[in-house]
């Protein structure tokens, strides 16, 4: 995380805080442009702790990191903890320090101390790079092209769209993002979706894109069932391929092992003065390692009665969550100093601390404090829509254009909507027989 550059002085301490701190691997009288953080969480049960931070000029090197993370996983063991694998972004040092380790794609682990540590990178980063580098050049994958010109194509049919549109989440800031807005995971996952693959396999049909846009089309698709299998979250899901990592679970082993297949094949075309290369970017072996740590970390752990596990939970989504948290204390504070930092990070691990006895007069209550977490409510009743409506990427009448299909799509939404509320047999009657209506939609500029 950036921090302010500034030297303050501690009464407590009798120190002046604000230069390059690493602790017992050395400290330079230098300014601190950035705080290296270490966090603990649990795999099988919801906990996470910060344990530890660092000031460093412009970063650690990959040297001092392997020291720094080596010495913490041996204090963790001494407090009686099983630690199971280090997990990190994609970055140069971080590229640098397995390999010092001898992690590869196909063995993603180290051992220390005859302890076997996996070697994990965060599965929403790569789907960012996978994403940046599509922007930057096409891919090839098995002799056909990939090509980010597909989807800004299809982006502005759909723009044209007076009545409705598929793809009402796709804006300027997905197809033309800028330097800030490529380094979001959320409006990567927003072209990685079935919607946008669905559209363009409609469009493909209606021949208003080439039959060369069902590469790109599958891809999309191919990658939004990836994330959706190296991102589960929850026990239960309607999607098969979010559902945890187990051997019962079919679609997920299949979807992460398609996954290998596919960045093991793909290749970036990069072109320089007037010559054409074929790379693979970090970020392609970097999916095929994590794919392999999982698999393997999965593998190993079923060994000791743990039949599954939560792919979601082997992510940096929770360092996100906690800087944002730092950057929220005392109104808006996106660079803190050092004293500032210092004061936030032992606050954050006391509050995180403190509650409520087993003890006390009255019982636990489970609510969520509003102030203190994000609400997301799931629908227990919540069941599959578009029940009664086809697919857009079914539609095969080649006179049709994609806001007619869109058109379609969301008549059949909002019929099943209608239905699942009122269940009256009469309206169901009605809305499923086979009749051509004429629509007509008034809409407002």
């Amino acid at each position: 995380m950036d921090i302010k550059q500034n030297l303050e002085f501690s009464k407590k301490t009798g120190f002046i805080l604000g230069f390059e701190d690493l602790g017992e691997f050395g400290s330079r009288p230098v300014p601190a442009k950035r705080v290296l953080v270490l966090m603990i969480r649990g795999i099988y049960s919801n906990w996470k702790l910060p344990v530890s931070y660092y000031y460093s000029e412009n970063g650690v090197r990959a040297e001092v990191l392997g020291k720094i993370i080596k010495n913490n996983l041996n204090l963790l063991r001494q407090c009686g903890l099983k630690l199971l694998g280090v997990i990190c972004d994609q970055s140069t040092t971080n590229q640098k320090l397995f390999k010092t380790l001898k992690v590869t794609a196909e063995a993603p682990y180290f051992f220390h101390d005859d302890n076997k540590y996996y070697a994990l990178f965060d599965t929403p980063h790569l789907l960012k790079s996978i994403r940046n580098n599509l922007l930057a050049g096409d891919f090839i994958l098995h002799g056909h092209v990939i090509s980010w010109n597909f989807v800004k194509r299809l982006f502005y049919l759909d723009k044209e769209s007076h009545t409705a549109r598929a793809l009402p989440k796709i804006t300027d800031r997905q197809i033309n993002p800028n330097n800030f807005q490529k380094m979001s995971v959320k409006l990567a996952t927003q072209i990685f979706s079935h919607s946008v693959a669905a559209a363009m396999k409609t469009t493909v049909q209606t021949k208003q894109l080439p039959d060369e846009a069902l590469a790109t089309a599958n891809f999309i698709e191919d990658m939004d069932t990836l994330f959706d299998a190296m991102n589960s979250k929850f026990p239960h899901s309607k999607n098969a391929a979010n559902r945890p990592l187990s051997d019962n679970n079919i679609e997920v082993i299949e979807s992460l092992n398609k996954g290998i297949n596919i960045m093991s094949n793909l290749q970036k075309i990069a072109v320089k003065h007037a010559q054409v290369d074929l790379l693979s970017p970090p970020c392609f072996s970097g999916i095929i390692q994590t794919i392999n740590g999982i698999k393997v970390l999965h593998n190993d752990n079923k060994a000791e009665a743990q039949p599954y596990i939560l792919t979601g939970r082997l992510n940096q989504d929770l360092f996100e969550n906690l800087f944002s948290k730092y950057r929220q204390r005392g109104g808006y504070n996106k660079n803190p100093t050092v004293r500032t930092f210092d004061a936030l990070f032992k606050s954050n691990c006391v509050n995180n601390l403190l509650k409520a006895p087993d003890e006390s007069n009255c019982e636990p209550d489970e609510d969520i404090p509003l102030f203190e977490q994000d609400v997301q409510t799931v629908d227990a009743n919540d069941s599959d829509i578009m029940s009664i409506s086809s697919s857009a990427s079914e539609t095969s009448n080649p006179t049709e254009s994609l806001e007619e299909c869109s058109v379609t799509y969301f008549s059949g939404y909002l019929a099943n909507k209608l239905l699942e509320k009122f269940r009256c047999e009469h309206c169901k009657k009605k809305l499923l027989e086979r009749k051509i209506y004429e629509i007509k939609i008034s809409y407002y500029y």
